[in-house]
């Protein structure tokens, strides 16, 4: 992810995708299948067919920025009236499948929350948790 500005003057972050990826996901996938069956590794039951498949679908998943800039701004809506919350807004003009444009949000890493005082740790905490639970009992959507 990279900071940026547009010609107008907007501080952004861009999400840009490594030449390449996108392409190399079947091989990649294939090659850790054919060195899993080479090994003991594989716990016994699981179908590594499945798992394999299922991996390919959300990897490709992942690599198609119009998808996550949809879930983006379809959780911007959901949590718009969430205190505490707040969705960067994607910039569709400077966004396509493979760069992702939001405005830039000023904040903290999440690695960087345990450095902080115990009062804003359990904030953090509370929000994760709210957050998490309205992801899976409300919206039925993780982002």
């Amino acid at each position: 992810v990279h900071r940026a500005v547009t010609k107008d003057g907007m501080d952004v972050a861009m999400k840009i995708q490594y030449p390449g990826v996108a392409d190399s996901i079947e091989s990649d996938i294939d090659n850790v299948k054919l060195l899993l069956g080479y090994t003991n590794l594989i716990p016994e039951g699981l179908y590594l067919e499945n798992a394999m498949k299922v991996a390919k679908e959300e990897l490709f998943r992942e690599c198609d920025y119009e998808l996550e800039a949809k879930s983006q701004k379809r959780f911007g809506i959901l949590l718009s009236g969430a205190k505490g919350f707040y969705v960067p807004v994607v910039i569709d003009d400077l966004s396509s499948k493979r760069v992702l444009t939001s405005e830039l949000v000023p904040g903290i890493p999440i690695d960087k929350v345990a450095l902080l005082d115990q009062e804003t740790r359990n904030y953090v905490g509370r929000k994760l948790l709210e957050l998490t639970l309205m992801e899976l009992f409300v919206f039925r959507f993780m982002q």
